[in-house]
């Protein structure tokens, strides 16, 4: 059996190091501060509800193909009237494609359930997302633009929704020289539902990461 050449060994041991290096920065890790608006408008009534939640995103990145996952939970309270207090919970896996480096496509599920001590509503969404990127600062600023539409949405009791859509919209800016990143976002989703109203949910987040680049 023939002896690898030293300098072979050294060569590989060197290139190892920014390999490894590569594979880590694909992985992006990220807590988030929301700011939570819930409106809902129904032929009878209509309730109004805001607050504030938290959570925590991850996504992995190979090639063009990447994988993000999301959880958020926060407490919602009564803007006016006697709406009662709610609890958010909301998460997510999506699966994404870069067919293009400046665009992608997602597509995967979309739990969000709004808890009270009576009752929990739950949805599940299906959904199909289409988003654009680019760069605004080279080099320390990037901006997206994301929209989503529930390819279904089903409620708890087994309740379809009529229809399920919504967007994104936010600015990314990297630390020069660190893979600490900032992102400053606002959503905003309506779900359609089967007695004919609609509930909004909308607000602003900022994320603080790291990885990824």
């Amino acid at each position: 059996m023939r002896r690898v050449p030293a300098v072979l060994l050294i060569a590989c041991s060197f290139a190892a190091a920014p390999l490894a290096a590569q594979v880590l920065r694909r992985l992006e890790l990220g807590a988030t501060v929301h700011t939570t608006r819930f409106r809902t408008s129904a032929p009878s009534a209509g309730e109004a509800l805001s607050g504030v939640a938290g959570g925590a995103e991850a996504r992995l990145t190979t090639g063009r193909f990447s994988l993000k996952v999301w959880y958020l939970q926060g407490r919602l309270a009564a803007d006016t009237g006697i709406a009662t207090p709610t609890d958010l919970v909301d998460g997510g896996v999506m699966a994404s494609v870069r067919p293009v480096p400046w665009a992608w496509f997602a597509a995967g599920p979309h739990l969000r359930a709004y808890v009270v001590p009576a009752f929990t509503e739950r949805w599940m969404f299906w959904e199909a997302r289409g988003g654009v990127d680019g760069v605004v600062i080279d080099g320390k600023v990037r901006g997206h633009l994301e929209l989503w539409t529930a390819l279904s949405a089903t409620g708890a009791g087994g309740q379809s929704g009529r229809s399920a859509r919504g967007g994104e919209a936010g600015l990314t800016g990297h630390l020069p020289g660190s893979p600490l990143w900032l992102r400053v976002t606002y959503a905003i989703d309506r779900v359609g539902l089967p007695g004919g109203g609609v509930e909004a949910l909308d607000g602003a987040a900022v994320t603080v990461g790291y990885g990824g680049r």
